[in-house]
């Protein structure tokens, strides 16, 4: 049995959240149906135990096998004959498995969206849910293209983040080596003249050499405690993320670019549920997952509450987040009125996705130099801190 977080909604439209345990993510959902709750959202739990290294699908596998089962349902194969044609094709990961048993579970007369959503775990929940309209409305082919396109969109901007991230990181490694070699080999050399003398030397020097005569003296030790700080730190990583999105968003220039990634992925959801026949309720429930900002997210769910009580989309937005976009909500507003809601938010949700790639580029713009500036104060400390003891030392020689 596993554990799986949820989000749904109850009879009267109101968002709850919890764990449910069950043998599969399939499972998860029908339980959930039967106490009359929506899901919106279910994710699993992966325990240490159930971490697989190098057999699970990459991102980019699970988005190509997401596109060309798109292409071949949008082009009127019938589902069935769509994976039986992908599947020959797919050879990486573990997903040969997951389509076998997709296989398996339609022909046993199981829903697509449920299927997709048991065996491709992981998925973002726009691409289920987008499934599920696709489902309701007939148009599978056409919703599924929709969830390819803001599938490989997300994952292109993540690749153009870590392409920008990698020399920075380079930098940060080897720099961290450096300075680790430096109080291995060259900094404990020192200790010596800082026992033989009874100078006065300098507080950095002393916090500086004896910081790294312990290091090697402990090395073993300090290479566990780093172990056990790596292992915590895996298990928890879902809190680490948190609270790395919290600090970057108390940063001026990463939160403007954090926001208007979050809005361009909520305007594209939402404009596709829209599209393809969902009720305003649902659309902004499907849509919420996409902000990552605690703050916003909780303002979009009074909005939903708002809207479901039946005020106007834009009215309620600007009464629960006064910092809102205000060129969106003059597009929501014009949109509404006229019945181009749809349209007005996809061209909205490109205005975001370009604003999010040109600060993503000032952002990496800033990195490299900053790690460069780090890395060097670092060493240049530990250069210092030897330079002033070696310093103190010729000023108590005797002349």
């Amino acid at each position: 049995m596993s554990i799986f977080s949820y989000r749904a909604l109850d009879e009267r439209g109101q968002e709850v959240k919890g764990q449910v345990s069950s043998g599969s993510k399939k499972l998860a959902f029908a339980t959930l149906r039967d106490r009359g709750l929506s899901p919106v959202s279910i994710q699993k739990e992966f325990t240490l135990k159930e971490f697989r290294l190098g057999l699970a699908a990459s991102e980019k596998q699970k988005a190509r096998g997401i596109r060309q089962l798109a292409v071949l349902l949008n082009a009127g194969l019938p589902l069935a004959d769509a994976i039986e044609s992908i599947s020959g094709n797919s050879t990486a990961g573990d997903i040969p498995e997951q389509i076998a048993k997709m296989r398996t579970d339609l022909r046993a007369g199981g829903r697509f969206s449920t299927v997709l959503s048991d065996h491709f775990e992981g998925l973002p929940p726009y691409v289920i849910r987008l499934a599920e309209l696709g489902e309701a409305t007939g148009n599978l082919g056409p919703t599924m293209m929709e969830a390819a396109d803001k599938y490989e969109y997300d994952l292109e901007l993540n690749s153009e983040i870590r392409a920008a991230l990698a020399y920075p990181s380079f930098l940060v490694v080897a720099g961290s080596l450096i300075v680790l070699l430096l109080c291995l080999f060259v900094v404990p050399q020192f200790a010596d003249l800082l026992e033989n003398t009874d100078g006065d030397i300098p507080g950095i020097s002393k916090v500086v050499i004896n910081s790294s005569v312990w290091l090697k003296a402990n090395l073993p030790l300090a290479l566990m405690i780093f172990g056990v700080v790596a292992v915590i730190g895996f298990s928890a990583r879902g809190q680490l993320q948190k609270a790395g999105r919290a600090m970057l968003e108390g940063i001026p220039v990463t939160r403007n670019m954090l926001i208007a990634g979050d809005m361009a992925r909520w305007c594209s959801t939402l404009q596709s549920a829209l599209k393809h026949g969902s009720g305003m309720l649902e659309a902004l429930a499907l849509a919420e997952p996409e902000i990552r900002s605690p703050k916003i997210r909780t303002g979009l769910e009074r909005t939903r509450k708002s809207v479901r009580g039946g005020e106007p989309l834009e009215v309620a937005i600007e009464k629960h987040l006064p910092d809102f976009d205000g060129t969106v909500l003059d597009m929501i507003k014009s949109g509404r009125r006229v019945g181009r809601l749809p349209e007005m938010l996809e061209y909205s949700a490109e205005a975001f996705r370009r604003d999010t790639k040109e600060r993503t580029q000032q952002v990496t713009a800033l990195i490299e130099p900053s790690a460069i500036l780090i890395i060097s104060l670092i060493v240049g400390t530990i250069v210092i801190s030897i330079v002033l003891a070696m310093t103190s030392l010729y000023e108590l020689a005797p002349s």
